[in-house]
């Protein structure tokens, strides 16, 4: 299956062709911040666990006209995640997220314009200005074999011919391709280009990157 990225199409880089690995970026911010609301998955294990987490979709720049309405900058402008009725947490900079549904979103140039139920005036809106919009990770869409999502690699554990080498920190882009961030063992940082024989195969439910070959670094 061809690559499907969201970044430069520029593969000039020979080190960097593409993999048949797909890296998707569908509601992720940079540098793939998760956020866990331990009230839904203190109890869940492994693969579930992973599933539970809550992750940044977007946040709230300002509020948009005096009947509570937020103007929302979506960190994946081709994301549909955040639609009428998702439940999602509202998690401010400095602060304890906490539960909210959406009650309408409607598009508007460069962000989203989202009610939430019980967001009913400017001041309600102003008070939740900065704060971060979170979805399950297990409401995230289904993705076709091979790809997988990047907040899906951010502390997942590296392995080498099945023996842990370390733990990837996060997904980087650059120009001419993606990397995996990865801190070894030892606590020497090291980047991975995700291209067919250095990545051999990411399992984002096990929480595992299965590296081919370290001759790159």
């Amino acid at each position: 299956m061809p690559a499907t990225y969201l970044e430069a199409e520029d593969r000039s880089n020979e080190n960097c062709v593409p993999s048949a690995i797909a890296a998707h970026y569908e509601a992720e911010r940079p540098f793939l911040s998760t956020f866990d609301q331990r009230s839904t998955s203190s109890s869940a294990t492994g693969a579930n666990a992973r599933s539970e987490r809550w992750v940044a979709v977007g946040q709230i720049a300002r509020p948009h006209g005096v009947q509570g309405e937020l103007r929302v900058r979506i960190y994946n402008p081709e994301s549909s995640v955040l639609g009428r009725g998702r439940s999602i947490v509202v998690k401010p900079t400095d602060g304890e997220g906490r539960p909210a549904k959406v009650a309408r979103v409607r598009e508007t140039e460069g962000a989203l314009l989202v009610t939430l139920e019980g967001v009913a005036d400017r001041t309600a809106a102003e008070a939740i200005r900065g704060a971060e919009l979170l979805i399950k990770r297990s409401d995230f869409p289904l993705l076709p074999e091979g790809e997988f999502y990047a907040c899906d690699v951010e502390g997942a554990r590296a392995l080498l011919n099945g023996e842990l080498i370390g733990t990837v920190e996060r997904l980087q882009s650059y120009p001419t391709c993606d990397v995996l961030v990865i801190t070894k063992t030892g606590g020497e940082q090291v980047e991975l280009p995700l291209v067919d024989g250095v990545v051999e195969r990411v399992d984002g439910e096990a929480g595992e990157v299965h590296i081919a070959s370290l001759d790159t670094l």
